[in-house]
């Protein structure tokens, strides 16, 4: 009994994650610590705009009764799958078949979400284009966070290609033009070793997401 009440708070939290991801709520995901929840905060007794269904919408999508062990090993395989996206453009079109980089129970709320949509395929097309840069955001953060020279060309390429793809997100209203620009900054600071440069860039890049200010000459160059 202890056991299927762990594994269904698991399963309401991640599958609240996803869905926080595919309903463009990601937006605030740098500022959340999921290891603070409470367990009143990660099982709402009903759907709220963090969380936004409850346990009988999932077992409706049919997640209930999963193997723990069996979801970890699937997402840990959706994760490496991720680091070979580097370089790889977004899927259009409709998507058939289940990308490596989503996982087996990823792509059953994707679909399900998906589904009480008019439009299901565009907004499957849409939520997995969304999770994809969403995983290849934290990748980058690893990355970032170990500093090893040994994957910093990788790093610098993800960096590039998330900043490739930050308009496209914007324009899906999944991330606010705010955070945006913040990992916009962020990013290049990773790129760029010159502060002119970067500034420069910086400029450019925030344009490309409808938001443009004056970069003041440095005085130092003087």
């Amino acid at each position: 009994m202890e056991t299927t009440k762990s594994k269904n708070k698991f399963l309401l939290l991640m599958a609240s994650i996803v869905c926080v991801v595919v309903l463009g709520f990601y937006a605030t995901r740098s500022e959340v610590n999921v290891t603070t929840l409470t367990e009143s905060e990660a099982l709402p007794s009903g759907p709220s705009p963090e969380t936004p269904f409850n346990l009988a919408d999932l077992e409706n999508a049919g997640l209930e009764n999963l193997d723990l062990n069996k979801i970890n090993a699937e997402q840990e395989k959706a994760l490496e799958a991720v680091q070979r996206q580097v370089g790889v453009k977004e899927t259009s079109g409709k998507i058939s078949e289940r990308p490596d980089f989503i996982s087996p129970i990823e792509w059953r709320i994707l679909k399900w979400v998906a589904e009480q949509k008019t439009n299901s395929d565009e907004e499957l097309t849409k939520s997995v284009n969304h999770l994809r840069f969403a995983k290849q955001e934290e990748l980058w953060d690893q990355m970032f966070a170990s500093q090893d020279s040994e994957n910093t060309v990788q790093r610098h390429a993800l960096a590039n290609q998330l900043l490739s793809s930050l308009p496209a997100r914007v324009a899906n209203q999944n991330v606010a033009s705010s955070r945006a620009q913040r990992l916009q900054s962020k990013l290049l600071h990773d790129l760029v070793s010159d502060p002119d440069e970067r500034r420069l860039r910086i400029a450019k890049e925030a344009k490309r997401i409808g938001i443009t200010f004056t970069i003041e000459k440095n005085s130092s160059s003087n």
